[in-house]
């Protein structure tokens, strides 16, 4: 076999044979049994440091292991290109200006108001066929209001209305009365709803609109006081009516895409329905005696201004 020989293969060459097969098992047995159990350097000397075999045959040395290689260092990563992720494979979008994204466009869904509101109520100069000087003095009351567009100019607004108007009459004059009245207060609630056509006139949003609203005004308890007699009561009733306002208002956001002061103003014309407040009534007097009491005057229109503020959703 090529290349150098091992020393076993020294110590059994021919130059043992004479000696006898047992002395070349018996020298490589030496060999092995040094090289187990000799330290790492004294087996590298046992192998490498042998000069001669036994009879003279000239060994050579084992050459000596050479030390391993430290592991190559990493290269250092390579460039990447602007827009592009160092991952293999990963795209990355191309670094921003800046500058902030433009914000996303805001649309209204629904606004959602209250406010406070005047509200004044003319009334009949005639109750029930006969002249009366009877009228209903303005208030304020409340005024709640949603705003829901349906077109992209064209909002439907349903709104509900309350009020407590005091009664002014005159001695004598409610029919069938001679003395003094204490007619405490009529209370007006009033719901409905208006088309408006909006506006846009920045920074006020403006429109004109126009609906129907069903309404009713209950007048209390009324004590009537004569002279000589004593204090008797006129019983509570009530009247219904329709109402047709029209009107203008206007809107500016405080809160931008939140909050907005709105101002409204409408008049009403009204259409009374029967009732027993619009026609006459019967009550006993303070000597027991049945007697009727006049009708109050209807209603002919009514004025409304309202302030407030609205949620914009």
């Amino acid at each position: 076999m090529p290349g150098p020989a091992l020393p076993m293969r020294a110590a059994c060459g021919p130059t043992t044979a004479a000696r006898g097969r047992s002395a070349c098992v018996g020298a490589s047995l030496g060999l092995v049994v040094s090289v187990l159990t000799a330290e790492p350097a004294s087996a590298a000397e046992s192998l490498g440091g042998v000069g001669a075999a036994p009879g003279g045959a000239a060994v050579s040395a084992l050459p000596a292991a050479a030390p391993a290689a430290a592991p190559a260092a990493a290269p250092p990563p390579a460039p990447w290109l602007e827009g592009v992720s160092p991952d293999a494979g990963l795209p990355r979008p191309a670094p921003r200006d800046g500058a902030a994204p433009p914000p996303l466009p805001m649309a209204r869904r629904l606004d959602v108001g209250a406010g406070l509101a005047f509200l004044a109520k003319l009334a009949d100069e005639d109750a029930g066929g006969v002249p009366t000087e009877i009228s209903y003095e303005p208030t304020f009351g409340l005024e709640v209001h949603l705003r829901i567009p349906i077109l992209e100019n064209v909002d439907v607004s349903p709104y509900f209305l309350v009020a407590a108007h005091s009664v002014d009459i005159p001695n004598g004059g409610l029919e069938g009365v001679d003395g003094t009245i204490e007619p405490g207060s009529a209370t007006a609630l009033t719901f409905g709803a208006r088309v408006a056509r909006t506006f846009r006139i920045d920074p006020v949003r403006v429109w004109a609109n126009a609906g129907v609203g069903y309404g009713r005004m209950e007048f209390g308890r009324m004590v009537v006081r004569e002279a000589g007699a004593p204090a008797f009561e006129i019983r509570d009733r009530g009247v219904s009516f329709i109402e047709f306002p029209f009107g203008f208002g206007g809107a500016v956001e405080v809160i931008p895409g939140w909050l907005s002061l709105d101002a409204e103003v409408a008049a009403a014309p009204v259409l009374n329905k029967s009732g027993p407040a619009t026609s006459s009534a019967r009550t006993i007097d303070g000597r027991g005696q049945t007697r009727n009491v006049g009708a109050l005057p209807s209603i002919t229109a009514t004025f409304v201004g309202a302030l407030g503020f609205s949620v914009i959703l």
